[in-house]
């Protein structure tokens, strides 16, 4: 049996692995401490898998292209220890164990490992590719998995475009060096998977570093790390053969006529992501690119609390014998442990010292924290600019927030899609098969035609016509609140302008529509189906 393990180290993916073929009568030998209680120096891991045998079961797991040919390399682990034998891992199966007491008196001590490192790109690749489950006679160890589990969470903020070109500045020996790089951009609703991933960080992930060495932050570290350097590499992957713009001929120029943002652009597109240039001018232009990133992140993650905007009911307000809804975002500091614990800006205003306590908890300098939230979601938001030129505060009759990096609360209908403009798809037996609507099979054909709807009410070419007049983004329409979006409006007028004809399909591909696997022609979501008399046995009995 193979167990595979890896860890990550700065820049590498270091994989190695444990046999249980050449284990037998290692694990009873005798103590593995020198004289008066030093640490032996390191000695090589007994039932280590070797090099030939590792570098082919990593290819049979992911191919050859991936893996290569490279050279594996001695890699010194701190592992658990009995008598002249480090433990196996919990998943080596072996003929041979050991009683519950030998293992409560291991110790800690150095093992030498044959391992092969992937860098950033390689590693990313070679993670994705392994098997779901592990084939017969392989196991993955627990750190294993955790990167497969790391890999992923990259891969999907990659697909989710969650990254940001940056600049990273080193100081060695007395010498700064700028650095251009993609770093994975975690957004606040993935903050809570990068603690999971902390949490779950199995130990023998740092294995590789002393015990006293390892700083209480170093899980978070590492999966930072992992992240930003498997993104950069990913990304710098696929613009290798793009013009980011800089011309061709302006890229083969010397670095030295070119501008500053134009040495930049370019680091971020080739292998070698060094960024040079006097630094007079290397230092602002990092100061103004941390300060524009900085927008990005507006909300200070560890901090117990942040801002919250609440969009209200909209209440109906009378004017020159007209009648208008007037929305409004009230501000809150919103516990980030417990999200229902809001606290209203009223209260915060009213507290005159720097400790506000509300329901047994305690905001510290709430009054600083909710001014600065605020000019940082007014430069997101600009209609919030308006809201802030009172000295407290508190509401502000706007449009919806919908995206601003705070925590944000909606009406619950918001989220439906019964509150957007949609259609409604109408079918019924093809004429001439109504009498034999019981017999009717997948293929069999049937009529169908579009009309727009919001929900369960279907409108006509009028009063579609009344809401866009209205040039609302919210519209109230039968006591519901729907949001009118530009693309759909134009769909809408464009369907409204055509003259709709009864065509044909099958009852398959309508049903397929029915249980949300089809689309609209016509741009639309669909929000509801109709089928007339001699359907309704084959029909879904609701939609949504």
């Amino acid at each position: 049996m193979i167990v595979l393990h890896a860890l990550w180290d700065r820049e590498e993916l270091w994989l190695w692995a444990e046999t249980s073929s050449i284990t037998q009568g290692i694990i009873r030998r005798g103590k593995g401490k020198t004289s008066g209680g030093k640490q032996a120096k390191p000695q090589a891991h007994p039932f280590t898998l070797s090099e030939e045998l590792l570098t082919e079961t990593l290819k049979n797991l992911a191919g050859n292209t991936v893996v290569g040919d490279g050279e594996a390399k001695p890699l010194v682990l701190q592992l658990p220890a009995v008598g002249a034998g480090p433990l196996p891992s919990p998943e080596l199966i072996l003929d041979e164990t050991r009683d519950a007491q030998e293992i409560a008196e291991a110790a800690f001590s150095a093992w030498i490992v044959t391992a092969r490192a992937f860098d950033a790109g390689t590693a990313l690749d070679f993670l994705l590719r392994l098997p779901a489950s592990a084939p017969h006679g392989i196991a993955y160890g627990s750190a294993l998995r955790f990167w497969i589990e790391a890999a992923r969470f990259a891969f999907e903020l990659i697909t989710r475009q969650c990254f940001v070109p940056a600049l990273h500045t080193t100081v060695s020996k007395g010498k700064t060096t700028y650095s251009a790089a993609w770093d994975a951009y975690i957004a606040p609703e993935d903050h809570s998977r990068v603690e999971l991933l902390a949490r779950a960080m199995p130990p023998v992930c740092w294995s590789h570093i002393q015990s006293e060495q390892v700083a209480e932050g170093f899980p978070h570290e590492c999966i930072s790390r992992f992240l930003n350097q498997a993104v950069d590499a990913y990304i710098r992957q696929k613009l290798v053969a793009i013009s980011l713009a800089v011309s061709a001929g302006r890229q083969q120029a010397a670095t030295t006529t070119m501008s500053t943002p134009e040495k930049w652009l370019t680091a971020l597109r080739v292998e070698d992501g060094t960024v040079e240039g006097p630094a007079k001018e290397l230092e602002p232009f990092a100061a103004d690119l941390r300060a524009w990133l900085g927008q990005l992140r507006p909300v200070d993650t560890e901090s117990p609390f942040r801002t919250c905007f609440r969009l209200e009911e909209p209440e109906e307000v009378a004017e020159d014998g007209n009648k208008r809804y007037e929305w409004h975002v009230n501000f809150y500091l919103q516990a980030n442990d417990d999200p229902s614990l809001l606290v209203p800006a009223s209260t915060v205003w009213r507290e005159r010292s720097s400790t506000l306590t509300f329901l047994k908890r305690k905001f510290e300098n709430p009054q600083e924290r909710l001014l600065a939230d605020l000019g940082k979601a007014s430069r997101l938001v600009p209609d919030l600019e308006a809201g802030l030129r009172t000295a407290r505060p508190s509401d502000l009759a706007v449009p919806l927030l919908e995206q601003s990096g705070f925590g944000v609360l909606v009406p619950p209908w918001w989220q439906k899609a019964a509150a957007r403009v949609g259609v409604k798809l109408r079918v019924k037996p093809a004429v001439g098969d109504v009498a034999q609507a019981g017999l009717m099979g997948l293929n069999s054909i049937i009529e169908y035609n579009w009309s727009v709807a919001i929900g369960d009410s279907t409108l006509s070419a009028s009063e579609f016509e009344n809401l866009v007049r209205l040039k609302q983004p919210l519209v109230n329409i039968r006591g519901q609140w729907v949001e009118l979006r530009p693309e759909e409006i134009e769909a809408a007028i464009k369907f409204f302008k055509k003259k709709q004809a009864i065509r044909e399909m099958s009852l398959g591909e309508a049903l397929r529509i029915g249980l949300g696997e089809g689309a609209s022609e016509i741009g639309l979501p669909i929000v509801g189906m109709e089928s007339s008399s001699g359907l309704e046995h084959v029909w879904p009995t609701t939609w949504g």
